[in-house]
């Protein structure tokens, strides 16, 4: 493996500095000069690796989804070839992060980061893009597991959309509101939500039928 740069380093240093300081103040409350402090750099070194914060806030939205994209493709290592586990290989490496500090604090920063998004254009871009991404990854994954139901893939798009915001959600619940949820029981959760958004879609061929004769169908 390649040795780093001392500028890779530095930049990694300043993208931590700032997700430990906006986990526990959000972005109004992380001023330059605290997330260098907590980079352990000057705030002048700091400007000479990024313009401003929110160039690093930018960064730390791609660094936030690489760490994530990770723990999926470890978890899917492991998921053998059943969809369901395919499935939720995906949606678990999202909503459990393990418990370690640094998960904890990427977690909570990226509620800051979909809040600073709402009015910030850059920001908005680069969360979207993130959002996209995870999409399209969670696409064939629910595909899979429609066809293994018996489920039409008709309204794949809705409940790919549907999904998303489940895990968008449960991170904003974790973060504002953790006492409304026991402490690790997210991905869980979001498991039996998910089944429920999988059996809500039609079966296969029942769209084809009258009302009555798809329900019958259904409950035989």
């Amino acid at each position: 493996m390649a040795e780093r740069s001392k500028k890779a380093i530095r930049r990694e240093q300043i993208v931590r500095g700032l997700m430990r300081v906006l986990a526990k103040r959000g972005y109004a409350g992380a001023p330059i000069s605290a997330v260098a402090r907590e980079a352990g750099l000057t705030p002048g070194l700091l400007h000479y690796y990024f313009k401003g914060k929110q160039q690093i806030l930018l960064e730390l939205i791609e660094a936030i989804q690489a760490t994530a994209l990770e723990r999926f493709e470890e978890r899917l290592a492991r998921a053998s070839n059943d969809p369901w586990k395919r499935l939720f290989a995906f949606t678990d490496a999202l909503l459990e992060a393990g418990g370690s500090q640094d998960a904890d604090d990427a977690a909570a920063c990226w509620v800051a980061i979909a809040a600073e998004a709402v009015h910030e254009p850059a920001v908005r871009r680069r969360y979207r893009s993130s959002l996209e991404e995870l999409a399209t990854l969670l696409r064939p994954l629910l595909t899979d597991v429609l066809a293994a139901e018996g489920r039409s893939s008709e309204d794949l798009t809705s409940a790919v959309a549907a999904i998303t915001a489940l895990i968008q959600g449960v991170h904003h619940v974790d973060a504002m509101a953790p006492e409304l949820a026991p402490a690790g029981s997210s991905a869980r959760v979001a498991r039996h939500m998910i089944v429920g958004i999988v059996q809500a879609q039609s079966q296969v061929g029942s769209h084809d039928l009258p009302n009555d004769a798809g329900r019958r169908r259904e409950h035989r």
